[in-house]
């Protein structure tokens, strides 16, 4: 025999307690009459998730407890869930005023969750995808979850979820596919462009900008076909799926000009005054967006910072090697290419040189050095004169948890960066 329902007395007396109306002054009398007439299951599930929600804030669970019968009409109980610790994590994250947007626009949940049941969620694949990301050449990346995909050539910004195929698995194809294109603006050079010479180019600063990133993504592509090509044909059957395999159709002369790998940033930067006049095509499925102002602050930025480390770097090992001996009396450092680079199409691999002598250098080190390479193509002189005391702001080397003359001795780790 099916278990008798619970009577409207019983269900206010628990909404009372839950919503601890004697504080709150909540009544809960409508509510319990509208969950009377469910079955005794759904009031249990009801009664569940109002006792869950108000350990977060009352007056989120009594506008839940209000909306229950409805939502239980049309989203089943995994949906009505998904929606209650949404709203707990919107409350946690952002306040009350968006966790109770999120609460009263059900309609809006709904359409929403149907679309995160076959999307990939940044938060649920950015275990995967980091991992992926950090085990590609150049620079260590972190991902962060924006509005928009861009880099500013430390971080990687993601949207919360993509829903542009009929599964999840597919969509985190496209994650990873956005992912490796802008990790490729690092690489190739992208961001190593003053944002001036692409936004005052032209009249329109906007459609300039949207030629550029046309322009270097049909250079990028052909570094990305030539160094990751496995992954390349997957881009491509992406493309294809979404009907934008033929999107630079219009530009034979031009791709040509780009797919050379000589080719640089400034060869799209030549490009683009003779083609401005025209509409510029959509972008691929796999192209992110760009913030060239804020991507081109970050790299000055991190110049003064990777200058700094580096020279201090250097301060520690003469010290160790030389201690107190006169400035004068140290001999000089300088790089110079390994006469057997691992692989031709990679960064050139330098080794210090110390009174003639090749030092080994330590990962974290070396890791400092791709970035400079990175973003200057090579280590400028200057850059190898240890560091003199007083010459830097302090603040460029706070990052350095660790004691900065435990740096030559392996000690460090690096910190600071995350995957989400």
């Amino acid at each position: 025999m099916a278990e008798q329902g619970l009577p409207a007395e019983k269900i206010r007396q628990e909404l009372d307690e839950i919503l601890e109306v004697e504080f709150s002054f909540l009544h809960t009398d409508i509510i319990a009459e509208e969950l009377v007439s469910l079955p005794v299951e759904q009031q249990h599930f009801a009664l569940q998730w109002a006792r869950r929600v108000s350990s977060t804030n009352i007056q989120l669970a009594f506008e839940f407890a209000s909306r229950a019968k409805t939502a239980m009409k049309i989203m089943d109980d995994e949906m009505i869930s998904a929606w209650c610790l949404y709203a707990m994590d919107t409350y946690d994250s952002s306040g009350l005023h968006p966790a109770m947007e999120v609460i009263k626009n059900l309609q809006g949940f709904m359409e929403v969750g149907h679309l995160r049941a076959n999307a990939a969620l940044l938060e649920q694949v950015s275990p995967v995808l980091g991992p992926f990301i950090q085990g590609l050449s150049g620079r260590k990346l972190s991902i962060k979850e924006d509005s928009d995909a861009w880099t500013d050539g430390e971080v990687l910004y993601l949207p919360e979820m993509l829903a542009r195929l009929e599964n999840e698995q597919e969509n985190f194809q496209i994650y990873k596919a956005i992912a490796v294109h802008l990790w490729a603006h690092t690489r190739y050079g992208t961001l190593n462009v003053d944002p001036q010479l692409v936004l005052s180019s032209c009249d329109d600063p906007q459609r300039a900008l949207q030629w550029f990133q046309v322009l270097e993504t049909l250079r990028l592509d052909a570094h990305l076909q030539r160094d990751l090509p496995g992954l390349f044909r997957q881009m491509r059957r992406l493309q294809n799926r979404l009907g934008d395999g033929d999107w630079a159709a219009s530009l034979p002369e031009e791709t040509g000009v780009l797919q050379d790998l000589s080719s640089s940033v400034h060869d799209s930067l030549r490009l683009l005054p003779r083609i401005y006049a025209e509409a510029p095509p959509a972008l691929p499925c796999y192209a992110g967006g760009m913030d060239p102002v804020k991507a081109w602050q970050a790299r000055e930025l991190r110049l003064l910072r990777d200058k700094a480390h580096f020279r201090d770097v250097l301060r520690v090992l003469a010290d160790e090697l030389w201690g107190d001996a006169p400035e004068e009396q140290l001999p000089e450092f300088s790089l110079q290419e390994n006469e057997h680079p691992a692989d031709p199409d990679e960064l050139p691999e330098l080794e210090l040189i110390v009174a003639d002598q090749v030092m080994p250098i330590p990962e974290h080190v070396r890791q400092l050095i791709t970035s400079i390479q990175l973003d200057l193509t090579e280590i400028p002189e200057d850059y190898l004169v240890p560091v003199g005391e007083g010459e830097y702001d302090p603040s460029l080397l706070e990052d350095e948890s660790l004691d900065p003359d435990d740096v030559w001795g392996g000690v460090y780790h690096e910190e600071g960066a995350f995957f989400r």
